[in-house]
């Protein structure tokens, strides 16, 4: 029965046309999945690089930084102005601010705050102590940092010469000096009549002797 069988399918496919049609149909579709499963990795590798580039994208904070111009100060006294850091891209980040460059000697800067999240004013105060800080003009370069980056602003700090003291009674009015010597007049003048009173008494007893 088998052989008869046999001999049946190889008059009905006498060069084996149904078996190499089956063995190329399997070749396709292996070549196929393949192809797919390919295209499919690529397409995750794809979606994965995108999901670590956007958020860096999305979160490159970046910031400025500006002043409200010249501080003068004299010697020993001190100066202030405002810095501004203003936000400009990116998921906000704590931006901190110092003087780096400029500060005469003596000098010290103080920043109210010292640190914040942009947008924000801080009040830079600049303290000059006495004669140890030269008198001059100088150019002050506050720097912020924040988030990896850093950004600065410049101005000017002017430091002139404290005032001389004033002389005792240099600028005394006459009416002021006269109060100022009014009491030594008046002293003046008891001396005097008491030493005339003392005088008098000690002459008249004489002549009454007489």
């Amino acid at each position: 029965m088998t052989n008869a069988n046999t001999r049946q399918e190889h008059v009905e496919d006498p060069i084996g046309l149904k078996q190499k049609t089956e063995h190329s149909t399997a070749t396709l579709r292996y070549h196929s999945q393949t192809k797919t499963a390919t295209i499919l990795l690529l397409l995750a590798q794809a979606v994965t690089l995108s999901l670590a580039v956007l958020p860096a994208q999305a979160s490159s904070f970046d910031f400025s930084v500006s002043n409200s111009g010249q501080i003068s100060a004299v010697q020993g006294s001190p100066g202030s102005n405002t810095i501004t850091v203003t936000w400009t891209n990116g998921n906000p980040e704590t931006v901190s601010l110092a003087c780096t460059n400029g500060l005469p000697n003596g000098a010290m800067c103080f920043f109210t705050p010292t640190s914040d999240t942009p947008s924000y004013n801080s009040n830079l105060t600049i303290i000059t102590l006495g004669e140890t800080t030269p008198v001059g003009s100088y150019v002050i370069t506050v720097t912020g940092t924040g988030g990896g980056i850093s950004h600065t602003t410049s101005f000017g700090l002017v430091v002139g010469p404290r005032a001389p003291p004033s002389l005792v009674g240099a600028s005394t009015s006459p009416i002021d000096k006269l109060a100022l010597i009014t009491p030594l007049i008046a002293v003046s003048l008891i001396a005097t009549l008491g030493v005339t009173l003392l005088y008098v008494k000690r002459v008249r007893p004489k002549e009454a002797t007489k």
